[in-house]
């Protein structure tokens, strides 16, 4: 599904959402499926040298226990061409062979005329697959001052192993509800440790999510999201990062964080709660987030994001999740269906649940959005934090 050209009252936006999977072999490829060409971009009204924010997300594993398997983003006229953003570039040895890691990545990038957005694909050996791709860009010019942020920050050297200020920060220009995406980009040294990422948003940690190495020649890319209700003016919102002391650390290389004031559509919903959800029964679905009467005022590109933090016991753990308006699977019964492993017994993951449709009708929507467990749920696990957001762009 790729967004169309937009109202002129909406905000200038592209969205490209695939949701079969897709594969690579042990050279590197364009996955031409996930392409954004400069018409694209275009026909969504952007032009050259308009600022994009960019978010990217997908599910990543490989089909050899041993191998890993590479995904980053790349921009040029041709892929034979093309710059690779070192940032986005993941590295991961698969923790399982149908199911991998949720990627989140999210940058802001002045277009060139004729440049396309590429992803590349590859396996160090075997087959890599790709599934429930995400890219999601707005004109981050065309978003009034006060209701934005956005910042990177580079780094290099030993992460470490308590929480700090160097992480990627900005203030918040005005008060309101905030929708928060950080992204941050680790180089990894050994095996079996453990990276973190939590946003900050001026004395809490919120949104943390982790995740295990497993070979020392990998690299990562974590991200995570929040939303936060009331948010004053003023406070810096923070991409923190640090590891647990391993004996060879990772080195942290760069972070990214970005803020959108939901206060500026029309309509809006968020929600960030942190009660216990449980995972007993394989398969079964429990909400995680929902809003039984989301009005919705206005016809036209309406987006909702979902992100259930699961604290696994151990390696085993394969969330999964959906999104439902009237008890209907939307936008269709596979969606959002592919779950995500990690290589560590006690992780913090999250499964990127996604829906956009270019021209919801106006009207009262009962929006769930539920998570299951798709291999084992022995013993028991939970979803501790759990976050969504909807809007009308």
């Amino acid at each position: 599904v790729s967004s169309p050209g937009i109202a002129p009252t909406a905000l200038q936006h592209f969205v490209k959402f695939d949701g079969t999977t897709r594969t690579a072999s042990t050279t590197a490829v364009e996955l031409t499926a996930y392409t954004v060409t400069w018409a694209n971009l275009t026909a969504a009204g952007f032009a050259a040298g308009d600022n994009a924010l960019i978010i990217v997300g997908v599910k990543q594993w490989g089909s050899s226990a041993t191998g890993s398997n590479t995904f980053s983003v790349n921009f040029g006229t041709t892929f034979a061409g093309r710059v690779e953003d070192t940032t986005s570039r993941q590295i991961a040895e698969t923790p399982g062979t149908a199911a991998g890691e949720q990627y989140l990545w999210v940058k802001r990038r002045a277009l060139v005329v004729n440049e396309n957005i590429y992803f590349r694909g590859q396996s160090s050996t075997g087959t890599a697959s790709y599934d429930e791709f995400v890219c999601f860009i707005l004109n981050y010019d065309d978003i009034p001052t006060n209701d934005k942020l956005y910042a990177e920050a580079t780094h290099s050297g030993n992460a470490p192993t308590t929480y700090g200020t160097a992480g990627a920060g900005a203030a918040t220009p005005a008060a309101g509800d905030w929708w928060i995406v950080a992204s941050s980009k680790w180089l990894v040294d050994g095996i079996a440790e453990d990276m973190f990422l939590a946003i900050s948003d001026g004395g809490s940690d919120v949104a943390e999510v982790s995740t295990e190495s497993e070979n020392a020649t990998n690299e990562r890319v974590l991200g995570t999201m929040t939303y936060r209700p009331a948010l004053g003016s003023g406070l810096t919102v923070r991409a923190r990062y640090k590891e647990t002391g391993a004996t060879a650390p990772p080195d942290i290389a760069a972070t990214s964080i970005f803020g959108l004031r939901l206060d500026t559509f029309a309509d809006h919903w968020g929600v960030r709660t942190v009660n216990t959800v449980t995972h007993s029964v394989l398969d079964t679905y429990q909400e995680v987030a929902g809003n039984p009467a989301y009005v919705l005022n206005n016809t036209g590109p309406f987006v909702v994001f979902g992100w259930p933090i699961h604290l696994t016991t151990e390696g085993t753990k394969r969330p999964y999740g959906r999104i439902q308006i009237g008890n209907v699977d939307w936008l269709t019964a596979t969606t959002n269906r592919s779950s995500i492993m990690d290589n560590g017994a006690a992780q913090r993951i999250a499964p990127l649940l996604f829906g956009y449709n270019p021209t919801q009708a106006a009207a009262t929507l009962d929006i769930d959005i539920d998570a299951a467990e798709d291999a084992d749920i022995n013993p028991t696990y939970t979803c501790p934090e759990r976050v969504a957001v909807a809007f009308s762009l």
